[in-house]
């Protein structure tokens, strides 16, 4: 009986590890609790135990005559065999001492060698282990937590990328400071150091003449210096190159003028251009000029020198290529205009020319250069004499055929008209508005001439030269009187005021002022 009941405990214990083997192998999260079964050894195995500890080897009955043990048969058919079982073949149950001696001996190779010792469980135990080892622990259905799961995902999700952030801005090293701009001491130091080989820059009390403008954008302003070709440091001094009398001296001596440009980049002066200006005498001035409002480039410097027939301004223009060059003639009482004329925000120049005509006088011409992008194109030219004849005979001939409406529009331009928005200048209300009468000795009575009154004849200066030597607001203007004879034979004296227009190259040159009375 007691081999019956031995021998039906190691077949339950080998089904039962090879359920649990089976398990492993497909659901390897699922693991059975062990169950461990402690009895004491019952005392007729106490003889089996004694020969087992002596190295006697047990054979069960039905083995003799070298028939196979049940662990071969087990592995034969591919079901594990046990601890305890693998070496010897077993007649009865080990105690728990022999379990403990082998366990201690022996350590398992792998996860699927650890098994349970036998025991002498019943069926229904053994049958509860096997079900726990096949069905494992409970798993929830991952349907119902899948919000959950997907929050819980997105917390480390988050938590993640903050980790990463703090990591990367610790490991970001700062920017380097930027320099301080350099102060006027160490521009000075600089501009001496490295204005070029064979050069010195123009001085004035030992400080180097430049000027300051950010070109490159870079937020530090550079340099423009101004640089003569010569053998003495005395020869550059500002006060020696700018006295006039260098013009009428018998010996002559020219200087060959520069200028150079700096950039001011990573707390010094770097050299860039290097731009000849020719050999002159006397320098006059030296200052910057803007082209576009609001624009760093174009940009101009200006250099004027001092000749025998008047000035000559030299602009040296940066545009972030090769720099280029314009030139403007000054004659005596010819300056030229460098102004917005016709607001769009970028400089114009009008360069005046007198030329003696027969029949005329003294012709001025004006010619207009504006901005094209690159340079200072030639845009146009009109003269003012034979322009300004031909105005004044219009309007007073218009006058003389009392028709106002045609004065007005001949007479009176758009921002001259906005003075006085309630004349009425198809009437001859228009007339009082523009001319004035003059103020005259007592002995000649001037009296103004009224609606009834036909005027015959319009008087005044003949026009043989550039008048317009005054200027305001409205721009360039001269006083002009006018004698007006009327059909009484008597004579009115006036004085109106004529304007040259801000941009004298449009649709209109002329017009006159017009006042509220």
């Amino acid at each position: 009986m007691k081999i019956f009941c031995f021998t039906l405990a190691v077949f339950l214990l080998v089904s039962c590890a090879g359920i649990q083997d089976a398990v492993d192998e497909t659901a390897p999260a699922a693991e059975a609790p062990a169950v461990e079964l402690e009895a004491e050894a019952a005392p007729g195995d106490r003889d089996v135990e004694q020969g087992n500890a002596a190295g006697e080897a047990q054979v069960p009955p039905g083995t003799e005559g070298g028939g196979a043990a049940p662990e071969e048969v087990a592995a034969a058919e591919g079901a594990p065999a046990g601890d305890g079982l693998a070496g010897s073949a077993v007649a009865d149950r080990p105690t728990s001492a022999q379990v403990d001696s082998v366990t201690a001996d022996r350590a398992p190779d792998s996860a699927a060698d650890e098994k349970p010792p036998a025991d002498t469980a019943t069926d229904d135990t053994a049958a509860a282990a096997a079900a726990i080892a096949v069905e494992g622990p409970a798993v929830e259905d991952p349907a119902v937590n899948e919000p959950a799961a997907a929050a819980a995902a997105a917390e480390v999700a988050e938590a993640a990328t903050a980790e990463a952030a703090v990591v990367t801005e610790t490991l970001r090293e700062p920017p380097p400071p930027l320099p301080d701009p350099l102060n006027g001491r160490q521009i000075d130091r600089l501009v001496f150091s490295e204005i070029g080989e064979g050069l010195l820059p123009v001085h004035r009390s030992g400080s180097a003449v430049y000027l300051l403008h950010d070109i490159d954008g870079n937020g530090y302003s550079d340099v423009f210096a101004l640089a003569v070709r010569v053998d003495r440091r005395e020869a550059a001094e500002f006060t020696n190159i700018n006295d006039y009398t260098r013009l009428y001296r018998a010996e002559r001596d020219p200087a060959k003028f520069y200028l150079r440009l700096f950039y001011q980049r990573n707390g010094t002066l770097v050299p860039a251009d290097l731009v000849s200006l020719g050999e002159r005498m006397v320098v006059d001035s030296f200052y910057p000029q803007a082209i576009v409002e609001g624009k760093n480039i174009p940009f101009a410097v200006s250099i004027v020198f001092t000749t025998e027939q008047g000035r000559v301004r030299e602009w040296v223009i940066f545009t972030g290529g090769k720099p280029g060059r314009f030139s403007i003639q000054e004659r005596t009482g010819e300056l030229p205009r460098v102004e917005d004329i016709d607001n769009d925000g970028v400089i114009d120049v009008v360069i005046y020319e007198e030329i003696y005509e027969i029949g005329i006088g003294n012709e001025t011409y004006m010619t207009w250069y504006s901005w094209d992008g690159a340079d200072f194109a030639r845009r146009k030219a009109v003269n003012i004499v034979r322009n300004l004849r031909e105005f004044l005979k219009a309007v007073f001939d218009t006058i003389c055929e009392r028709d106002w409406y045609t004065f007005s529009d001949r007479g009176l331009s758009m921002e001259m008209r906005a003075r006085a928005p309630d004349v009425d200048y198809s009437d001859f209300d228009v007339f009082h508005h523009v001319f004035t009468l003059a103020t005259v000795e007592e002995s000649f009575k001037n009296q103004a001439i009224t609606e009834e009154q036909t005027i015959k004849r319009a008087v005044y200066p003949e026009i043989t030269e550039n008048p317009f030597s005054q200027r305001d607001g409205a721009g360039f203007f001269f006083p002009l009187s006018v004698r007006f004879e009327t059909s009484s034979g008597r004579n009115h004296l006036y004085t109106v005021r004529v304007y040259m227009l801000p941009n004298p190259f449009g649709e209109r040159q002329f017009a006159f002022a017009i006042e509220e009375i």
